[in-house]
């Protein structure tokens, strides 16, 4: 554990950039995922060209300008196992100690994706603060009873993300002080026909950003997976609510109508 303690993987990684100018929009994996992992490599990283995203690989990955992408992940932890399957599948590339490399295409949307919304409006066209727009959402349906549904959502970086300015807190932070992320997502799952998505209470909830949005940029595509359970077998089918919030203020992102959440329905 010594080398992910002291940070030697993310050390290696900028002598690695450093020495290849020419690779630039990577996606960095991120077992601790904050902004000290980001310091941590800023301190040995010489150029400031690098143009690196940030994911935590258990729950999402960025595909940087919606691309094909390279992506570096730590030897250590975990990872997503439908991610899993993909770098599976994914070409490996060099990479520095401690670290792996896979040259990984862009997740494609599967064709039983959901794409519009309850009320049958596109997804894509209902960007929240103009900035992060939904794409798609498909389930992952459970194996068996009690067992969880896995849901898959993208989405399209269309602007400038309108975030307050990123501050670094330090850890453990001093007391009354807030250090958690900025920028949210909430995401609520309803059993079709047994809760109203504008009233009662959802059977699950799963809210979480993974990666960090301060290192998006516009034509970036995030893939995440968010985890809801335990189910039961009999559920024919689900609403699943949507939106983006800041967990300091409570404040949500509105989309151009107004609206602070998206409701697709989802059947496993």
């Amino acid at each position: 554990m010594v080398r992910f303690l002291y940070r030697a993987d993310y050390r290696a990684l900028a002598a690695f950039l450093d020495a290849r100018p020419s690779l630039a929009g990577c996606t960095v994996g991120s077992m601790l995922f904050g902004p000290w992992d980001k310091v941590a490599l800023q301190t040995d990283l010489a150029r400031e060209d690098a143009g690196l995203r940030w994911a935590n690989p258990e729950r999402a990955i960025v595909f940087t300008g919606g691309e094909a992408t390279q992506i570096f992940l730590q030897d250590e932890g975990t990872r997503q196992p439908a991610l899993q399957d993909i770098l599976a599948i994914s070409p490996q590339i060099e990479a520095p100690r401690g670290m792996q490399g896979y040259a990984v295409a862009p997740v494609l949307t599967p064709d039983q994706a959901a794409k519009t919304d309850a009320g049958g409006m596109s997804l894509a066209e209902q960007p929240f603060a103009g900035a992060l727009a939904l794409e798609a959402v498909a389930i992952e349906p459970p194996t068996g009873n009690d067992e969880p549904v896995w849901v898959i959502t993208w989405w399209r970086v269309v602007g400038p993300l309108p975030l307050p300015a990123e501050e670094l807190i330090p850890n453990p932070p001093p007391p009354g002080v807030y250090s958690g992320p900025r920028l949210k997502v909430f995401a609520h799952l309803y059993v079709a026909g047994e809760q109203a998505a504008a009233g009662g209470e959802p059977v699950a909830s799963d809210d979480g950003l993974w990666v960090d949005p301060y290192t998006l940029q516009p034509g970036d595509l995030v893939v995440q997976w968010h985890r809801f359970g335990p189910t039961r077998a009999s559920d024919t089918g689900y609403r699943l609510v949507l939106g983006l919030y800041d967990p300091l203020s409570g404040a949500r992102w509105l989309t151009a109508a107004g609206n602070d959440s998206v409701a697709v329905d989802l059947s496993p």
